[in-house]
């Protein structure tokens, strides 16, 4: 009988090799696979699904912030109208006759189209002229 070396050789590092008495054969090597480039349809789907619900939950998140944010601006629309008022009463010795009195005397300006929609905006607040006071809308 022959004696026939065998090592044990990590298959990562080297080619392993059959050790067989007075014979070597060659690397065993893996099948050719042809690698494919592109996604398949499962992970496009999976994909489109979990960007599809991030949408959904920004949504539903943003949504009630944007109308707390028109909320808290209109506040503010009241405020600065019923300021510039007042400086309109004290300065004339009456209170204006509605918003675009105050145009008319310099308080708002209405010079760009944004100063334009927000004076559109502005014209739509109640006007009490007794006692020069403006008041947010009501919503039905």
């Amino acid at each position: 009988m022959s004696t026939a070396h065998v090592a044990i050789v990590s298959c990562r590092q080297f080619p392993c090799y059959h050790v067989l008495p007075n014979r070597v054969e060659a690397p065993i090597m893996k099948r050719n696979q042809t690698k494919k480039n592109g996604f398949s349809l499962l992970e496009v789907i999976a994909a489109v699904v979990i960007l599809a619900v991030v949408a959904a939950a920004t949504v539903a998140t943003v949504a009630p912030m944007r109308a707390k944010s028109e909320a808290k601006l209109a506040i503010q629309d009241v405020a600065s109208l019923n300021a510039m008022s007042q400086t309109y009463y004290l300065e004339n010795g009456r209170f204006p006759a509605n918003v675009n009195t105050l145009v008319n005397a310099g308080y708002i300006s209405n010079q760009t189209p944004a100063e334009q929609t927000r004076l559109r905006k502005l014209r739509t607040y109640p006007y009490n002229r007794a006692d020069g006071r403006f008041s947010e809308p009501t919503t039905p």
